[in-house]
């Protein structure tokens, strides 16, 4: 009898806790959380008090800086609240509980027991180390800054994800030319240790483009993606990253490979006649010549050697000579030149309307091997592309405006460049060839916008942060990639028309 007595007990017992009714808390129109800081008493990686202002209307707690914030991850807030906080039902308690303030926003929840009431507010830093985007930051020794395109200055780093730390030692020199000699600096860094950034092959050195002249900061990604949708060679991945250097920001940078002779990057045998080239009228390589005819400034950037820039030279040389003869041999040209690489190279640079293309300037070919023709890539340096008019943060212009008008003779494209490409128009192989490749490629490029979109609404933090730290003359180019979508749509428009 005992013994079904208390198995009695126990089942009432047990349908008693199921069937408790969860406590109710009413919301509250009274404000429960008081204050709100983070005190560097608590904090000793911290110069000073975190302190935030509070907006009754919106009820959250804001701190904005730009400001290096040390071990923003694991802070430990103090707080004065009329009940208990939470963050997703785990209580906090002041000046002890470390939170996550680099997700921008965290989510409190304090409860009053006495009242039954409860009230949601919001904690919020706004900073660079908040947008979501991954955090490069570079310590130079000694605290120097990067003054010049030649001196490389040690430094260690540390790149932090949202999953991972990775930290070691660099250098780091300026690079670029227009941009060199904006206020927002482009830089080369040289890892110690090769290493694989975001899923890119290992290697040492990289690539900080600052995108200064652009508002809507993605002109490089975009052209790159559209490379790697036209399948041209070794085009270049990256990443955009807000980059510190010695505690102060810097900005929004797009790390990306450097452009050489490298496993995973341009994959051309030196020792077997392989060579990458580099046409640009900066004309500042050891190795350099300009062709007889159309004066094309052609940089041998690997191998640095003589011999090699001898047989550079000769295939050049010869190339021109068949581009002006009244009638070329097409057969001829695609022994020396992968044709259809080239189409796609040119195709590529009028839909984004690269002017410099024309120039021509950072315009890129390479040879795997002496037995196999030129091909054309990397695809390279859209800051003065997308219909840019010399003016900074002036993008999206003449949108009808073709470089290669098939319909127009003769083509629009003018320079050294302009003058050396336009030529192959004149081979009726080369013509058709360009119109099947578009054809070709047309389907892989034409949902473009989807991938603009995302890259513009991701990097809308950024971008704010970014116009803090170094200005636009208009609040609203952070919506410039709404632009960009509207360009891109209306030249493959005008492409396809001209290539029917």
């Amino acid at each position: 009898m005992y013994i079904l007595f208390v198995a009695a007990v126990l089942l009432f017992a047990s349908c008693s806790v199921r069937e408790q009714p969860e406590t109710v808390y009413a919301e509250s129109e009274q404000r429960l959380m008081q204050r709100f800081f983070i005190a560097k008493t608590e904090n000793k990686q911290l110069k000073e008090d975190i302190q935030f202002e509070y907006d009754s209307l919106n009820r959250r707690f804001t701190f904005e800086t730009q400001r290096w914030i040390d071990g923003i991850d694991s802070l430990r807030p103090t707080f004065f609240a009329d009940g208990e906080a939470y963050i997703e039902d785990v209580e906090q308690l002041p000046g002890i509980t470390s939170c996550n303030f680099s997700k921008r926003e965290v989510e409190y929840v304090v409860r009053n027991t006495r009242q039954m009431t409860q009230q949601k507010c919001t904690v919020s830093i706004v900073s660079p180390q908040t947008t979501g985007l991954p955090i490069l930051r570079i310590d130079i020794a000694g605290g120097k800054t990067v003054e010049d395109k030649e001196t490389y200055l040690p430094a260690t780093y540390v790149l932090s994800t949202a999953d991972s730390t990775l930290m070691g030692t660099l250098e780091i020199r300026g690079r670029g030319n227009s941009t060199w000699w904006q206020k927002k600096k482009p830089y080369r860094i040289k890892l110690t240790e090769s290493v694989s950034l975001f899923g890119m092959h290992k290697a040492r050195s990289w690539v900080l483009l600052a995108n200064a002249l652009d508002a809507s900061l993605i002109t490089n990604t975009v052209g790159l993606e559209l490379a790697r949708r036209m399948e041209l060679p070794c085009t270049n991945h990256g990443q955009h990253v807000e980059l510190y250097i010695n505690g102060a920001y810097a900005g929004n940078y797009f790390l990306t490979e450097q452009i050489q002779v490298h496993k995973g990057r341009v994959e051309a045998d030196t020792l077997k006649g392989g060579f990458l080239v580099e046409l640009d009228l900066n004309y500042d390589e050891q190795f350099q010549f300009k062709t007889p005819i159309y004066k094309v400034p052609v940089m041998l950037k690997q191998p640095e050697n003589s011999s090699a820039m001898n047989e550079v030279r000769t295939i050049f040389v010869e190339i021109e000579r068949l581009l002006a003869q009244s009638n070329p041999d097409y057969d001829k040209l695609s022994a020396l030149i992968d044709m259809p690489s080239l189409a796609r190279y040119m195709l590529l640079n009028d839909l984004v309307y690269n002017g410099e293309f024309g120039h021509p300037k950072s315009v890129y070919c390479f040879c795997r091997s002496r037995e196999v023709p030129i091909e054309w890539g990397p695809a390279w340096d859209y800051d003065w592309a997308f219909g840019y008019v010399g003016t900074q943060y002036v993008y999206f212009q003449n949108a009808d405006n073709l470089m290669f008008d098939l319909t127009r003779n003769p083509l629009q494209l003018g320079g050294a460049g302009g003058n050396f490409f336009s030529r192959f128009f004149r081979i009726p192989e080369f013509r058709e060839l360009y119109k099947q490749e578009w054809q070709r490629v047309l389907p892989a490029v034409s949902d473009i916008d989807n991938y603009v979109w995302q890259q513009g609404r991701q990097l809308e933090y950024s971008w704010l942060e970014n116009h803090k730290r170094w200005g636009a003359p208009d609040i609203k180019k952070q919506y410039s990639y709404m632009d960009m979508m509207s360009f891109l749509d209306r030249r493959i428009e005008k492409i396809t028309e001209t290539t029917k």
